[in-house]
């Protein structure tokens, strides 16, 4: 085993790994970022450093934190969250701290997310909160949305609660943010995102955009070619001038055949853009949007077990998970780790010890990380 001046060591396999001291500073940092949003008084027996240390650990383990929290216990944990005012104003500036500054200009991938939990729908000051509801292989369940915005191969740089289900004006608050920090090169979502009022706004701003469009019978009585950009106009619906107000818009559109289903018929789709490319780019444009999957696959993997309805305070740990989620890209691109490779080095601990962890809590976690579909 070699080491090199930095302090880092190597392992067997020749791969570069940070020492003890490194992974030490980034989880303090962590740890920082998480409790400057905890309350804290002089009469408290744990600072907010016990506690974010507390969700810190439970999250890397991907355990449940009303049964993980010994000292100090889960109702303590809870206590002090519900203390501390947490809304959507203060949570996202620890967000903001553990993204990276860019001076290159980004690709930024748009997503809505899911946030499972089980039980009756959660209420909000007399009213209801609107949630989407699944039904997902685990048993019959509601979810908190939340609409995700991460760079191309890189860090989430935004995220929010999406509770109207509507993603037209959460989508423009997002972009008007990013814009203040990096410099946008293009914008890529799924067949959530076109629309009059969202596509005329990207092409008012000079923003380059790609979206999969979903199939319609008018697309399907043109009878298009197949990877052949066209030009194609249509309206939309106006949400804000009634029900026969209508936005006209235009954009050029490629038709692509897709893969067989089980029956082994084939079928179309359709990705929209602002330029004239090739219809090889604009379905590579399509193929990278697959990178903010796998980022939900990993921040999954980081999100804390809690039976709490409450949507500050599973919003609170989602944001944790995506701070670890970030801090983790940015220590993989310097030393290749996998993310439970990286777990495993924080606590310390060996694979069998995770197994006995998992064993006695009856919980489930990927020791393999998961390829794209």
């Amino acid at each position: 085993m070699g080491t090199n001046p930095k302090g880092d060591y190597m392992d067997k396999d020749g791969q570069m790994k940070p020492d003890k001291s490194f992974l030490k500073k980034v989880e303090d940092r962590v740890i920082r970022i998480i409790s400057k949003r905890i309350y804290e008084n002089d009469y408290c027996k744990y600072r907010s450093r016990d506690i974010a240390k507390t969700i810190f650990e439970t999250a890397l383990q991907k355990l449940s934190l009303e049964s993980n929290a010994t000292m100090p216990d889960s109702d303590t944990v809870f206590y002090r969250l519900q203390n501390s005012y947490l809304s959507e104003k203060t949570i996202l500036p620890m967000l903001y701290d553990s993204r990276p500054q860019s001076y290159e200009p980004i690709t930024v991938l748009l997503d809505g997310h899911d946030d499972l939990y089980y039980g009756k729908r959660r209420y909000k000051t007399g009213k209801k909160v609107k949630v989407g509801g699944t039904k997902p292989t685990r048993g019959a369940s509601y979810a908190f949305k939340y609409l995700t915005a991460k760079r191309l191969n890189g860090e989430v740089v935004y995220t929010c609660p999406l509770f109207s289900n509507v993603v037209l004006d959460k989508s423009i608050e997002i972009i008007e943010e990013l814009k203040s920090n990096y410099t946008i090169l293009c914008v890529i979502g799924d067949g959530a995102f076109p629309s009059s009022i969202l596509i005329n706004y990207l092409k008012s701003t000079g923003l380059h955009f790609a979206f999969r469009y979903p199939s319609t019978s008018k697309l399907r009585s043109k009878r298009m070619r197949y990877k052949v950009l066209e030009k194609y106009t249509t309206t939309y619906k106006s949400p804000y001038k009634g029900r026969r107000g209508t936005i006209p818009v235009d954009f050029y559109i490629c038709k692509y055949q897709g893969m067989r289903d089980k029956n082994g018929k084939r079928k179309d789709f359709y990705i929209i853009t602002d330029r004239k490319t090739s219809a090889r780019k604009l379905r590579k444009f399509l193929k990278d949007r697959w990178d903010i999957e796998t980022g939900f696959r990993e921040i999954e993997k980081l999100t804390i077990f809690t039976t709490t309805r409450d949507y500050i305070l599973r919003f609170f740990f989602h944001v944790v998970a995506c701070i670890i989620y970030n801090f983790w890209i940015q220590i993989k691109k310097q030393f290749s780790l996998r993310l439970h490779d990286l777990i495993l080095l924080i606590l310390g601990l060996n694979p069998l010890s995770i197994f006995k962890i998992l064993e006695k809590r009856r919980r489930y976690f990927a020791i393999s990380e998961e390829k794209p579909p």
